[in-house]
């Protein structure tokens, strides 16, 4: 919701675009949704960003990337082909987890390499001279990171159990990178 003002225009997401209709609004002409193997209705082509299989260029104003990145061996491989799929101008929203369990379907099929925190991102995209890191942060505590490990949902905790940001304990680490 943060950084929502991004959403416009072309807008890619992986797997599914919930992100895109849920803050994207009346900003987006097209959304655009992409899989690294599924193929289905609901997805638009295929690309892989660590190989660069399939990835097409400038195709996208803003690339929602949640909770990929971490399934990926060569995140600078991978830095380069979000550069390729955003257009001149365009904004990459990244999250990752920081400490977190895998996804089955993930770490079964493609395997399961990192979790994050938020200084990966600006080593990520360091050597790339059209692309900004603008913004890196993270969200979580001890609290939200046991509860997540144990199997709990949001609900089971309270509002104020969300309102201290513990830079050791990042659940969720994220960044707003820009193509100049």
């Amino acid at each position: 919701r943060k950084n929502q003002q991004y959403i416009t225009g072309d807008v890619l997401e992986t797997e599914d675009n919930k992100y895109t209709k849920r803050f994207g609004a009346g900003n987006v002409h097209k959304s655009i949704v992409i899989d690294v193997s599924r193929k289905d209705e609901s997805i638009d082509f295929n690309a892989n960003l660590e190989t660069g299989d399939g990835i097409r260029d400038n195709v996208a104003d803003c690339f929602i990337l949640t909770q990929t990145l971490m399934y990926i061996f060569d995140v600078c491989a991978a830095a380069k082909n979000i550069g390729r799929l955003l257009k001149h101008g365009g904004t990459a929203l990244i999250t990752c987890s920081g400490l977190s369990q895998n996804s089955c379907r993930c770490m079964d099929n493609y395997g399961a390499y990192f979790n994050f925190n938020k200084e990966v991102f600006v080593k990520m995209f360091e050597n790339m001279s059209d692309m900004c890191v603008i913004e890196t942060g993270s969200y979580g505590n001890v609290k939200t990171v046991m509860a997540h490990l144990s199997g709990m949902c949001m609900e089971d905790l309270s509002e104020e159990d969300f309102e201290c940001n513990d830079k050791y304990y990042p659940l969720i680490v994220y960044a707003v990178v820009k193509k100049s």
